[in-house]
């Protein structure tokens, strides 16, 4: 696995505020079921309620993404679900090729 998202490009694409909300819940552990496969991601993102994220990254950037969240089609940029996965992912990046660590499945 070799997806590393730099930070502050992921702080370019969305207001500072939604950044700093994304950040307390990665923060917080409120990612699980974090899933690779190929150049996919997926997981699941616990806040108010369960939201599902969906990106697609190439080359080290976000060519897409989706949340099931309401604020994902009003916000420009990425929502504060989608960062918190980024920042995930970038953890688990730095962790090693192939990890299983609390609530998280890597999958290459």
């Amino acid at each position: 696995m070799s997806f590393i998202i730099d930070p502050e490009t992921i702080k370019l694409r969305c207001p500072i505020n939604v950044y700093q909300k994304g950040q307390l819940l990665f923060n917080g552990n409120k990612v699980g079921r974090l899933n690779f496969d190929g150049n996919h991601v997926s997981a699941l993102v616990f806040d108010d309620k369960e939201y599902k994220v969906d990106i697609e990254i190439v080359d080290n950037k976000v060519v897409n993404h989706k949340c099931t969240c309401k604020e994902s089609t009003q916000t420009i940029g990425f929502c504060k679900h989608v960062i918190a996965v980024l920042l995930t992912l970038n953890r688990a990046a730095s962790q090693s090729e192939r990890t299983v660590f609390a609530g998280f499945k890597v999958i290459d």
